[in-house]
């Protein structure tokens, strides 16, 4: 099968039934098992960098919340302290 594109590029694709394997590409199996780990490897290291990413980003948020919740509370109590201020002068 082949495939040509406006450029005439010409690419040719095996047929899809057809056997691929590391011998045929020329490559050992031990070059194939590295490459594999490898990229094993690499997959897991950004999983795990996502993972902090994600934590350190709820960590902020709730930090965040926390410092909001303080302040509401002091505010509250600002103005319940000043309204009882002016209640008892009143």
């Amino acid at each position: 099968m082949s495939i040509t594109n406006q450029n005439t590029w010409r690419v040719s694709l095996p047929p899809y039934h057809a056997r691929v394997d590391a011998a045929s590409m020329g490559y050992s199996s031990s070059t194939v098992w590295m490459q594999t780990l490898a990229y094993a490897s690499l997959s897991f290291s950004v999983l795990a960098a996502q993972r902090e990413d994600e934590d350190l980003w709820r960590k902020r948020g709730m930090q965040k919340q926390r410092k909001l919740d303080v302040l509401e509370y002091w505010h509250l109590q600002t103005v319940l302290h000043q309204q009882t201020r002016d209640l008892c002068y009143n």
